[in-house]
């Protein structure tokens, strides 16, 4: 649920970004729940996330994902940003395989 709603503001926020159509479209193929990392609770700290590496998913795609979730961030109402939970991203990396089956045009987020 939680990665649904995700997908959709980097969707969103793709659609916002001054990025050529060709880049958006290069993008929008890779926006996918597989090439995404999950949000953990963190159990020590109610109220935030916690975002492990995905050790198979390129610099590139990540670094694209970091600005896609900034600009997602500041296209919230200022109601929505109140209600935001902090997502923290830490050194751990995630134990989940990369994923077998990508959308056409989408090799270039894999490591």
């Amino acid at each position: 649920m939680r990665l649904n709603r995700k997908l959709l503001r980097r969707r969103r926020a793709l659609a916002a970004k001054s990025w050529s159509t060709a880049k958006r479209e290069r993008i929008g193929a890779c926006l996918v729940t597989a090439l995404m990392s999950s949000d953990d609770d963190d159990s020590d700290n109610e109220g935030q996330f916690l975002t492990r590496k995905l050790p198979w998913r390129s610099a590139d795609m990540t670094k694209i994902l970091i600005k896609l979730d900034k600009k997602a961030g500041d296209l919230l109402s200022p109601r929505g940003k109140l209600q935001k939970v902090p997502v923290i991203r830490v050194e751990e990396v995630s134990t989940r395989p990369a994923p077998t089956i990508l959308p056409v045009g989408a090799e270039w987020a894999l490591a």
